[in-house]
């Protein structure tokens, strides 16, 4: 397991940026200066430190926090933006809560869906592994209203609307 004082010797960190960059060369593909790893196909940024890859805002949450914790959470849901201060240790089910709407969702809004049936919008949110039923509702903003203000009892500081 790498640790932090490895990193703050391998790596520089721009504040302002959120841009690792090597401070030392570590092959033909890691030249001084230059940002450190690549950009994988979801966003994220990712290094190679002795044949082994790392994610690099958990390498920057581990230069400033001295550990490495289980999750972390970009708050605005941008994997580009490592900036630390977009940064925070979570639990996985509240990065989930902190969770886009999946592109898969047909009614453009978090947690709502038609209900064919009933020929209603069903309102409902997850908390802790639990679907949390709201209602069936004729109006899709009512669903909507609905569902927002469950979110923001439940998740908290990790709530996301979508």
């Amino acid at each position: 397991m790498i640790t932090q004082d490895q990193v703050k010797d391998l790596f520089h960190y721009n504040t302002e940026t959120g841009v690792l960059t090597n401070r030392k060369s570590r092959g033909s593909k890691c030249k001084v200066g230059a940002a450190a790893g690549y950009a994988r196909a979801d966003g994220y940024m990712q290094t190679r430190i002795n044949y082994k890859k790392y994610l690099n805002h958990r390498l920057i949450f581990l230069m400033f926090h001295g550990y490495l914790p289980d999750f972390i959470d970009h708050i605005d849901n941008d994997s580009s933006n490592n900036r630390i201060k977009n940064l925070r240790e979570c639990t996985i089910s509240e990065n989930v809560r902190n969770s886009k709407t999946r592109s898969d969702n047909t009614s453009g809004i978090k947690g709502v869906s038609w209900h064919k049936p009933a020929k209603k919008w069903r309102a409902y949110i997850n908390h802790n592994s639990e679907h949390i039923y709201l209602g069936l509702f004729k109006d899709i903003r009512r669903a909507k209203l609905e569902v927002e203000k469950a979110r923001i009892n439940i998740h908290e500081g990790f709530c996301n609307h979508g």
